[in-house]
């Protein structure tokens, strides 16, 4: 490259940053200059339609730029003048010794007086031609904000480059990123996005994910062939589970559908064989044997049926590819089979903490592990990264240290495909989506983009005359969690970072951008931003305490004022959704059904002391003056039926509504019926809390009945704990509990013989809890570091499931000794 070539890319860099074109030297190429002829734009008549399109879309930012219009030639053979852009392949491009890159790569050359813009005919050019327009200044922030310099001449200097995006498959799953044009020029390919031929299609999946059900439907089958759905816990279960992978009807039967999805959506190019959203993997023993000779992953379950499957569809549909997602069970790979070579695995580190780095926090160890055993043996690897709060949509979620940290790596560790998933209901509105959607976009085309500079841009142009107020609380939002506070994406309302200073000073910040807005739509943005926090404030005022003989929100007038403003102001910003998959119409009415205090019985014999709270399913809330128990958050799901002690009651698989009513109650003990077959005690004697439950069948026929008593304990500050026990074989066992969540299931000889003790590092949480050996089957133990004052571990027991015959009884003991 000569030094005058340099310097003039070097002047073009220049007067770009300043919204304008300069004269180059001698040798620049007048493209659209007054008193000159402008260029023409020059088409193949076999020119693609998103090759058409790119011309048109050239043609008309230039003439907005400049006034000047290009007239576009499209023909067989040469151009009427060798002044002209030619988009995509032709003679001319020929002639000028450009062969056009394929896929999704182009070429941006000057020939003597040509430009030539080429690449793959299906993207590689329309891509091409947006560089080419960012290249002049253009940008696409929003679907209704882009920056189109004006200028009075365009010149331009020799060029000669290729480009290549980063990832062959690039996904941003907010509403605010699934619109056709905004989609297209942000050279975003994926699954979800409103691409049509003429825009360059995109990326196809058949079906996009959880497909098990998709492709052995139970309505269809398990009535006549209950052997092909998963086998747990020793029965056929019809929902909330996987398939049988082993069985091969199971195999065909996945097969043919798979070729009739292929057959119907020629288009496609990945058909999904993947797991259900969530667990229940089969247990029948030639599934258990897979998983034993995998080191017990249940990857090495799903990797051998996948294979199978895409051992198939190789011959009946080459070219095609099967992906499998290794996702929750699924997230460790296996210890011997490997992924064929048109098998994808979508790793999904759906527990990650998504504030810091995946390469760094001390959350992520696993997903690291995870990430560096499958990049050694997956041909073809891609990531679902999560870029959302699922439970609540508006609340500040600000994880862009990690996306911009790890887009990176995920390029570096040879992950070929990123898709983000954000929040998408009708109107959007998740918090900062446009933003979020419009940084990933760009790193996801070239990670080594300054995304600063692409933050300062956007808020530049999107915000106007408020823009430095806004830099200054998104500055603030990342500062909460830079402290070391991490964030995950199911972030209840007592997340440290959304610390009452940030609240106030975030409003502060917001107040005053919304005054200095020059434009409606940009008052309307913030507006938005100034509702999450708005959101955060109203689901605060609802936590429920204590005051005496009742449990509610402290001022419940001023809780159900704040949420019925903050749902009349969504619905006037066109927001939808609060959280996935739940309208703000059923939030508005969960939110006012709910009642505003609920009658609290409090025991104590003087040593000890428990709050329990009837309405709540029997749940005791607090337990020792210095309560212990993990106390629920306002913006849990179902809140405030969450946290502290209480007993679940299940018939057939599925939870049993209770409503409990008082017998009777003394300072030591209360006594709650469900109506004439249900029972509890709940007693408190010296140190030890008892809780019991009994149920008889008072019908004619039999009930398949379970209960799970379960207990939350919050171990704030501490970074460990220890379970120590004696399993039934009589083995000391002990479990440390330390860095990242988990859990773990105890059943048969693995059972603790009466008993187990959790002790809490630095923490008052030291509890045994004992239970009757001849009412239990399995113990479950899970802990997480997500709590909004640190530590929460679960401990439950649970009796088997029993079929009850008319007049038989079932019972659960399970005692709490501080």
């Amino acid at each position: 490259m000569t030094k005058r070539v340099q310097r003039s890319r070097r002047a073009f860099v220049r007067t770009l940053a300043g919204g304008s074109l300069l004269s180059f030297a001698k040798g620049s190429i007048p493209l659209a200059v007054p008193n000159r002829q402008p260029y023409s734009i020059f088409l193949s008549n076999q020119a693609s339609p998103s090759e058409r399109w790119a011309a048109e879309e050239l043609r008309r930012l230039v003439e907005q730029m400049t006034g000047t219009q290009l007239r576009i030639d499209v023909r067989a053979g040469m151009p009427a003048s060798r002044k002209a852009i030619a988009i995509g392949g032709s003679e001319l491009t020929e002639l000028c010794g450009v062969k056009p890159p394929e896929g999704e790569s182009c070429v941006l050359k000057t020939a003597g007086e040509t430009i030539i813009i080429a690449g793959g005919r299906q993207r590689g050019t329309m891509y091409g031609v947006s560089i080419f327009l960012e290249k002049l200044g253009c940008r696409w922030f929003t679907a209704d904000v882009a920056r189109i310099p004006q200028i009075k001449a365009l010149w331009l200097p020799e060029l000669n480059e290729v480009h290549s995006p980063a990832f062959e498959y690039r996904e941003v799953f907010f509403t605010e990123a699934q619109g056709r044009e905004w989609s297209a020029r942000n050279r975003l390919n994926g699954h979800f996005h409103q691409l049509d031929e003429s825009a360059g299609g995109k990326i196809t999946f058949v079906p996009f994910a959880h497909s098990f059900y998709d492709l052995v439907p139970p309505d269809r089958y398990f009535s006549s062939r209950p052997e092909y759905f998963a086998l747990v816990d020793g029965k056929r279960r019809r929902e909330h589970a996987q398939l049988c992978l082993t069985n091969a009807e199971v195999l065909r039967l996945a097969v043919g559908q798979a070729e009739q999805w292929l057959a119907a959506q020629p288009d496609a190019a990945i058909v999904s064989i993947s797991q259900n959203d969530g667990g229940g993997w089969c247990e029948c023993e030639p599934c258990r044997q897979v998983m034993k000779d995998e080191g017990g992953a249940a990857s090495g379950l799903a990797l051998r049926f996948v294979n199978q499957v895409a051992e198939r569809l190789a011959a009946s549909h080459p070219g095609k590819v099967v992906d499998m997602l290794a996702y929750q069970e699924t997230a460790d790979p296996p210890s011997t089979v490997r992924p064929r070579s048109n098998v994808q695995i979508r790793y999904c580190p759906i527990d990650a903490c998504q504030a810091h780095s995946y390469t760094r926090c001390v959350y992520n160890r696993t997903v690291r592990e995870q990430i560096e055993r499958w990049s050694r043996i997956a041909p073809r690897l891609h990531i679902w990264q999560y870029s959302v709060n699922f439970s609540h949509y508006l609340a500040p979620f600000p994880n862009y240290d990690q996306l911009i940290s790890d887009i990176p790596m995920f390029r570096r560790v040879g992950f070929k495909g990123v898709f983000i998933e954000g929040a998408v209901s009708e109107g959007g509105g998740g918090d900062d989506a446009e933003l979020r959607s419009y940084l990933a976009a760009r790193l996801l085309w070239n990670p080594d983009l300054d995304a600063v500079v692409e933050i300062r841009e956007f808020l530049n142009a999107v915000y106007g005359p408020a823009a430095p107020l806004m830099w200054n609380y998104f500055t603030l939002r990342q500062r909460e969690v830079r402290r070391g506070q991490h964030l995950w994406i199911d972030q209840n309302m007592d997340a440290r970072y959304l610390t009452p200073d940030f609240l106030k000073r975030g409003r502060a910040l917001l107040d005053g951008a919304s005054r200095q807005a020059a434009t409606e739509a940009a008052r309307r943005r913030i507006e938005r931003q100034i509702l999450s926090i708005d959101y955060v404030e109203a689901m605060r005022a609802r936590r429920c305490i204590i005051q005496g003989r009742s449990y509610g929100p402290a001022d419940p007038a001023l809780a159900r004022r704040n949420t019925q403003e903050v749902v009349t102001n969504a619905e006037r910003l066109g927001i939808a959704n609060f959280r996935e998959g739940y309208p703000i119409t059923k939030q508005a009415s969960d939110w006012s059904d709910a009642p505003a205090r609920y009658a609290a019985v409090l025991l104590s014999d003087g040593a000890a002391m428990a709050t329990v709270v009837p309405e709540l399913d029997g749940r005791i809330i607090s337990l020792g003056r210095s309560n212990i128990l993990r106390v629920s958050d306002p913006g849990e799901w179902r809140y405030p039926r969450a946290g502290g002690i209480w007993v679940s009651l299940y018939e057939g698989g599925a939870p049993r509504t209770i409503a409990w009513q008082i017998a009777s109650t003394t300072p030591e003990t209360l006594e709650l019926t469900g109506g004439s077959a249900l029972h509890m005690q709940i007693a408190i004697a010296g140190e030890v809390l008892r809780v019991r439950v009994t149920v008889s069948n008072p019908t004619d026929r039999p009930a398949r009945l379970k209960f799970v008593c379960r207990a939350e304990f919050a171990c704030r500050a501490s970074r460990e704990a220890l379970l120590t026990y004696r399993d039934r074989s009589g083995n000391e066992r002990t479990r440390r509990i330390d860095a990242v969540d988990g859990g773990v299931v105890l059943a048969e000889a693995a059972l603790p013989q009466q008993d187990w003790t959790l002790a809490c590092k630095d923490s008052l949480v030291r509890v045994k809890n004992r239970f009757r050996v001849d009412e239990v089957s399995q113990c479950a133990l899970s802990w997480s570091f997500r709590g909004s004052a640190g530590l929460d571990v679960s401990l439950s027991v649970a009796s088997p499931e029993v079929e009850l015959a008319p007049g038989q009884q079932l019972a659960l003991t399970s005692e709490y000794e501080l």
